[in-house]
């Protein structure tokens, strides 16, 4: 009984520990560093020319009102969109999303949906939330 009870105890930290190394990883994957280079944002004519919505809107335009909104509305959100007057992300991008209770607002993490950032976007909430918003190509 004793002996059952050692190998089931060993069993379970063994998989809380792979368990754990997963996650870490998973997450080291899954959001930017604000140290790796290609994920820093810098404008080209790609991002900042008017082309979209009756050539209106650049993609830097579109992803800043939807971080408008989601400080706005405290709430975030890929579907902003449909409660309010921000404009869906066009088709060409993915979006990466993220809020965070920092001062600067390259620390705040968003998923990565591409390999290069073509937009970013951030705007701070009344309660001091940072709503980031990123688009990838």
């Amino acid at each position: 009984m004793q002996r059952s009870f050692v190998a089931l105890i060993a069993v379970a930290m063994v998989l809380v520990t792979f368990s754990g190394t997963a996650e870490a990883r998973r997450r080291q994957h899954s959001y930017a560093s604000p140290t790796c280079s290609h994920m820093v944002y810098t404008p080209t004519a790609y991002s900042t020319e008017n082309r979209f919505f009756n050539r209106t809107l650049s993609l830097q335009d579109i992803a800043q009102q939807r971080a408008d909104a989601m400080a706005a509305r405290n709430s975030m959100t890929h579907s902003i969109h449909t409660f309010t007057s921000a404009p869906p992300w066009p088709g060409e991008v993915s979006e990466g999303i993220g809020c965070a209770r920092t001062s600067d607002p390259q620390r705040c993490s968003t998923c990565i949906t591409g390999s290069r950032v073509v937009a970013d976007a951030w705007s701070w909430s009344a309660t001091g939330m940072v709503y980031r918003v990123r688009f990838f190509r």
